[in-house]
């Protein structure tokens, strides 16, 4: 079953108009921070229009207070705070309650934490709940996929740093520039900042970009399945629910004109 694969229980509230208040609040908290931090280009909230730091405080004293009121609502209130979704709901509020213990340097990275609460759309997300049990279904593949990255990226920086620091001893001056440009060919961005100069040193990125590839189409044949997987499973147990409402109209129907017509 595809609920007992990944945490779907999103502990919903007793009342879908209070679902819907703070699916538009999150929106709003957003925004006000995108007007706060493109338009006014304050370095924090205390800065400029108080508005901004005052409608903060009353989201999150809100936020806070749907977090105690899903966690009343749970149905383990002891192993509810380690939940995927209480956890997410945990980080959109923190950072607000950060700031009162930070210095203003820090406040502008605690206004950037407001972005976390989009994360809390996963909570009214179908879509992204399939993502997520497609990703929990290819979790073996992407172990091993990671793993033959990982030595793949590890080699490579090696080599390549072999091959080009004596060439180029004022772009290779340590593993770290080889690591870069490595993680660079791998993923075939190519920025241009790094190239190798010498011809082992090209044979090395020849390598470390045609097996990049390959492993990127091994990545999205492994979630391609994992995802048809799982959306087959959905749609058969929608047509299974769709089959079996069907036949309970049709008995009741059935029923219905069975009966005898009183005279």
């Amino acid at each position: 079953m595809l609920i007992k694969e990944v945490e779907l229980t999103t502990n919903r509230l007793p009342s879908k108009w209070v679902e819907e208040f703070f699916k538009v609040l999150i929106v709003y908290s957003i925004g006000m921070y995108v007007v706060e931090e493109l338009v006014t280009g304050t370095e924090h909230s205390k800065e400029g229009w108080p508005g901004f730091l005052w409608s903060e405080r009353i989201v999150a004293v809100l936020l806070t207070a749907e977090y105690l009121l899903r966690w009343s609502h749970a149905g383990n209130k002891l192993r509810y705070p380690f939940s995927f979704m209480a956890i997410v709901d945990f980080m959109a509020v923190v950072p607000f309650y950060i700031g009162f213990f930070v210095g203003d340097e820090t406040l502008h990275l605690i206004r950037t934490l407001r972005v976390l609460r989009l994360l809390k759309f996963y909570r009214y997300s179908a879509g992204l709940q399939l993502l997520a049990i497609g990703f929990y279904r290819a979790r073996e593949e992407l172990k091993a996929l990671g793993f033959a990255t990982l030595v793949l990226v590890l080699v490579s920086q090696a080599a390549i740093y072999e091959c080009e620091r004596s060439v180029q001893s004022d772009k290779f001056e340590s593993l770290d520039d080889a690591f870069w440009f490595t993680c660079v060919t791998v993923t075939t961005v190519g920025y241009g900042d790094l190239s190798p100069q010498s011809t082992a040193g090209r044979l090395v990125s020849i390598i470390t970009f045609v097996t990049g590839i390959t492993l990127f189409g091994t990545f999205t044949a492994v979630m391609g399945s994992a995802f048809a997987s799982v959306l087959r499973e959905q749609i058969a147990m929608l047509d299974a629910v769709m089959s079996d409402t069907s036949s309970k109209c049709e008995d009741h129907s059935l029923a219905h004109e069975s009966q005898p017509e009183s005279v």
